[in-house]
Formats: C-alpha cells, sequence, structure tokens
C-alpha cells in the first residue's frame, strides 16, 4: 500500500524534535500542504502540483482565511483586568485594547463579556519568504522519506526551483532617530522600560534573550546570554535554550548601562523586600507576578508604550537590533566581531540582510585606498564611457 504525503508527514511531525514555536509554525504550515498534496502518494507528486502550491500561495485569502479580526469598539479597560473578566491571556488582552489583530474565538470572548464590535482582517496572500518555508518544509519531509528509500528522487529539489525570495532591507533607525530615542529614554520614569529598550540599543540582543535574562547572568562589565523565553500557550515554564549554539555569548556593557542596571538593581531589590514571603521570583530580572520570566509580547508592549508617549515613529525590538548592528557597520567593526555579539550562527546572514550598509563601507573602504595610494597632485575626473556616451546619444537625439 502506497503512503500518502498526509500520513508520512504525520510520521515526521511525531518524531521530529522541534522548538515549541517551530513545532506550532510547521502545524499551520502542514495545514495549508496537506490541502494541496496531502492524499497524493508520496512517489507521485509532481513538480506541477507544487508550482501550483506555490503559485496560489500568494494569492489573496490565503493568509488569514477568516480566523483573525480587530476589536472596533474602545473600552477603557485595563490588559489585566479583560484577562481576567474574559478568560484570555494577558498578551491577546493587550493585543485587543491596542487594535491589533488577534484569534476570532479571543474576540468572540471579549464581546460576550462586553458591548463590543469586531471585523475581519483582509487577508492579503503570503509573502515570498513564507512561501519559501513551505517549500523547505516539503524538501525536509521528502528527503527523510528518500533516506527511508520511500521515494527514489525529491521532486521539491530535483525537479523544481526553490520560490524566490524578494529581499526586503532591514528596518531600522538612522544615527539621529537612535540619539533621540536614548535621550528620551534617560528621562523613563519606568525603570523597566527604561533598562529593557536600552539593553536593546546597546547589545542588539533579541528579545528572547532578554526576557531570559538572570542576575546571575550579570558580570562585572558584560552579561552572557544563556538561555531564552518563548511564548508557551497553557505550559507552566516558558524558558528555552536559545536559537542557536552561536547564541550563547557574553556581550561587554557600555557605563551607560552598567549605571542603569545598577540603578534597576537597586529597584529590584525593595520590590522584592516589599513582596516578603510573597516573593516568588528568584532571578529573573524583568518577571511577571507569578514569578516566571515576562512574555517576549511584554517587551513589545513596553516598547509601544513609551513611542506612544513620545510621539515617536513606530518601530520593534527587532527593528534596534538591526538598528545596533548598522550602527557597528557604520562604526567599522568587522564582521566577525559582530557576528560573535549578535549570535549569528554565519556571518554570510549579516552579508545577506545588511547589503545596503556594506555597500556604503565598501565604497568608503575604496575612497580610504584611494587616500593613500593616489600622488598627492590633482587628477581629472574620470567619466564613465558609458555615461559619455549616452550624453552625445541624448545631444544627437
Amino acid at each position: 500500500m502506497q503512503i500518502t504525503f498526509k500520513e508520512y508527514a504525520a510520521r515526521w511531525f511525531e518524531t521530529a524534535q522541534l522548538a515549541y514555536n517551530t513545532r506550532a509554525r510547521c502545524e499551520i504550515l502542514l495545514g495549508r500542504i496537506n490541502k494541496a498534496i496531502g492524499d497524493t502518494p508520496l512517489d507521485e507528486i509532481t513538480a506541477y502540483q507544487l508550482e501550483s502550491f506555490y503559485k496560489g500561495l500568494s494569492s489573496d485569502g490565503v493568509k488569514y482565511n477568516g480566523r483573525y479580526v480587530k476589536i472596533t469598539g474602545k473600552k477603557r479597560i485595563s490588559a489585566e483586568r479583560l484577562a481576567a473578566l474574559c478568560g484570555i491571556g494577558r498578551c491577546a488582552a493587550q493585543r485587543a485594547l491596542a487594535g491589533m489583530r488577534i484569534e476570532r474565538k479571543t474576540a468572540e470572548k471579549i464581546a460576550a463579556k462586553l458591548d463590543i464590535d469586531f471585523q475581519n482582517i483582509e487577508s492579503p496572500g503570503l509573502d515570498s519568504n513564507t512561501i519559501r518555508h513551505h517549500h523547505r518544509l516539503i524538501t525536509i519531509i521528502l528527503n527523510k522519506a528518500k533516506r527511508e528509500r520511500l521515494i527514489t528522487f525529491n521532486v521539491a529539489t530535483e525537479a523544481i526551483k526553490a520560490p524566490r525570495v524578494r529581499r526586503k532591507e532591514a528596518r531600522f533607525l538612522d544615527e539621529a532617530e537612535a540619539v533621540n530615542a536614548v535621550e528620551l529614554l534617560l528621562s523613563e520614569r519606568d525603570s523597566r522600560i527604561r533598562l529593557s529598550i536600552m539593553l536593546l540599543f546597546y547589545t542588539g540582543m533579541r528579545r528572547g534573550e532578554l526576557c531570559g535574562l538572570q542576575w546571575g547572568d550579570v558580570g562585572e562589565r558584560k552579561i552572557k546570554i544563556r538561555r531564552a523565553v518563548e511564548y508557551r500557550k497553557g505550559a507552566s515554564s516558558n524558558e528555552c535554550e536559545t536559537k542557536n549554539p552561536s547564541s550563547v555569548r557574553d556581550i561587554y556593557l557600555p557605563d551607560i548601562v552598567l549605571k542603569e542596571l545598577s540603578e534597576y538593581r537597586a529597584d529590584w531589590l525593595k520590590y522584592k523586600e516589599y513582596r516578603g514571603k510573597d516573593w516568588n521570583a528568584p532571578g529573573w530580572l524583568f518577571f511577571q507576578k507569578n514569578g516566571n520570566a515576562v512574555y517576549p509580547g511584554t517587551i513589545n508592549y513596553w516598547l509601544r508604550k513609551f513611542i506612544k508617549k513620545n510621539g515617536l515613529k513606530q518601530f520593534t525590538p527587532h527593528s534596534l537590533r538591526h538598528t545596533f548592528i548598522t550602527l557597528q557597520l557604520y562604526a567599522k567593526t568587522d564582521l566577525k566581531t559582530l557576528q560573535s555579539i549578535t549570535g549569528h550562527s554565519q556571518a554570510s546572514t549579516l552579508l545577506d540582510i545588511y547589503a545596503h550598509t556594506l555597500n556604503k563601507a565598501l565604497e568608503e573602504a575604496s575612497e580610504n585606498l584611494n587616500r593613500i595610494l593616489t600622488p598627492k597632485f590633482p587628477i581629472k575626473p574620470y567619466n564613465c564611457p558609458g555615461t559619455e556616451l549616452n550624453r552625445r546619444h541624448a545631444d544627437f537625439q
């Protein structure tokens, strides 16, 4: 009996060693993949099927398919109270109150308790990077089937090309915007917001790594990245490993951050003393009332609060990681050192993402060499032949 893709994918999914969020992501991808090729036997999947599937993923209506909505009415209620009243998570309550997309079932719970409306979110097609993720998952599953000799060749790699990815430039703050944000940050009264955003600015760490910091990770002049935190629905603990082995690293801190850490430590100890016997957050820098580390979504919430208060343009925690890397490149930090600081597994990732910044650095490097080697007398600027020919052609016309 021939085994179908859906049957084999379920077997693979059951035994694959995947991180919590990766597993949840694969479940969503497999839902779409199985609709297209799930009932097809492994050795009968064709190149045409896969190419048609990838093309269809870019069509309108694929992304949300009625799953997500947003709250349209306004209610003066805190996220904590809304979460308790409706039996939903605090992060979901924050998203709902901010007018961001939430799952329909969450919106229905809110609507049942409050006189409030919600509306569907328009569903665009998937972007090219997400379509490539579908291709990668199919490739991984079929590669395993090939190793087990259930198929003789992998149609995803041997018969078609991977979907092309349209490269997007990383979003970051320029130098003036970054300086302005840091100046405003120094006058922020909430020490949690002040320190968390400052650490993102000055270290380039991921928000999950920020949430995973404990006081034992703080050294004399450096901070150790040893773990991360991710949102796990219904889980008692949200601690997890770092994104890759290279992400386990030490990051040296400038004096301005060390000073903020010292002041925050004093506030932290005062709060610990205030809680007394009820204290249940043994070592997390940023913690919830239940003693667990804060979720990554809390960092987004703090940042949105800071941005709104100061009338800044929108940016995200990951934008600050991009900002850190871009400013380091402008400061001529070499790629290998920067890879070590940011925890990228390969320096080539930096080359791919930050090509715009590196191109400027290469131009400056050329000018530096020109200043060293070129004789100290005037040289007539060189006009590209193509440019001169184009000018003459224009004159002729």
